[in-house]
């Protein structure tokens, strides 16, 4: 925990820091969003909760030690001449990234995370794309991802997902204490069309796909389930590299409630249909003989509430599409 010395605002941008075995990111209190602003002064556009590169005249503020013997000395030079006009101030976002926030209406509570694309950057920690979250103190809701080295980040950049990477499963961590929250998302549009975002709640088994201006209610109670690593998943899919996007079977009823489902199926050869949750497992497969125009479902009431992919394979050929159980 440090503090900036000086009577004016300070860049941490600045050229004239003098940083050995400190991180680029820094923690500051956001009191608007009872929440740690995090700013990366290597990654500057993908700053959450307001995080801008200066700090205020005797503002205390956070940084994670790299090594055993950190430097950080501040000079003359790191003053700003122009303060922002307020605390804090985001700058404008690179392409492709992803806010994720938690949000208690009751506290007006916000805390957010990124999960970006860039074609340069790997799956684990790197200072130059990500951001630690750190367990800070005064917190009462903290969200975080969890790459696949098991690092808790407040910013989580990797390689966009190309080829036979078309789908992306990402923890999500929530430490909260009792309450009744929402996550929302936004920036989706800096990806392109082709790519789409799903909420896996695993404590009430229920999927939804990620739009602009949507919003997941859930709680969070006593039981420890309700809470932690395992509550939420993030799942990223690239349609253009999974499957074909065409309209050559039609699902009715959807949405549904459960019962009865249909699908027409417009080729006159045979072929397999196979549905799977959005996790990729394969719950249902129905081979379909030529010239019948529609295959039934059955009854999908035993299935879990969410949204399901449904392929049509036929001559070598993929199609997919769509249902929402209710």
């Amino acid at each position: 925990l440090l503090a900036n010395p000086y009577a004016s605002p300070i860049d941490w941008n600045s050229t004239s820091w003098n940083r050995s075995g400190v991180s680029s990111t820094f923690y500051i209190w956001n009191p608007g969003r009872n929440q740690y602003a995090v700013y990366n002064s290597q990654n500057p556009g993908a700053s959450v909760n307001g995080g801008s590169q200066y700090i205020s005249s005797g503002q205390s503020f956070f940084i994670k030690s790299t090594s055993n013997t950190p430097i950080l000395t501040a000079t003359e030079g790191v003053k700003s001449t122009q303060a922002p006009d307020t605390l804090l101030l985001r700058i404008s976002q690179p392409a492709s990234q992803l806010v994720l926030s938690l949000n208690q209406p009751e506290t007006e509570t916000r805390d957010e995370v990124i999960v970006a694309f860039d074609v340069n950057a790997k799956e684990e920690f790197e200072e130059n794309f990500d951001a630690f979250k750190p367990k800070l103190p005064g917190t009462t809701a903290d969200l975080s991802v969890i790459n696949e080295r098991g690092e808790s980040l407040a910013v989580h950049t990797f390689k966009p997902l190309e080829g036979d990477s078309y789908k992306k499963v990402i923890p999500v961590q929530i430490v909260a204490i009792p309450g009744n929250y929402f996550i929302e998302a936004e920036q989706m549009e800096t990806f392109t069309a082709d790519v789409m975002f799903f909420l896996e709640d695993t404590y009430s088994r229920n999927y939804i796909q990620l739009e602009k201006g949507d919003r997941y209610n859930f709680e969070v109670n006593e039981d420890a389930a309700s809470s932690g690593v395992n509550r939420m998943r993030l799942i990223i899919t690239n349609q253009k590299n999974g499957t074909e996007k065409t309209s050559a079977i039609n699902v009715y009823p959807n949405p549904s409630n459960g019962g009865f489902v249909n699908v027409a199926v417009f080729e006159k050869t045979a072929g397999v249909l196979t549905v799977s949750d959005m996790l990729g497992a394969e719950v249902l497969r129905i081979a379909n003989p030529a010239n019948q125009p529609v295959i039934e479902l059955g009854n999908l009431s035993d299935l879990s509430k969410g949204i399901y992919t449904l392929i049509w394979t036929s001559d070598g050929k993929r199609t997919a599409s769509r249902i929402t159980l209710n």
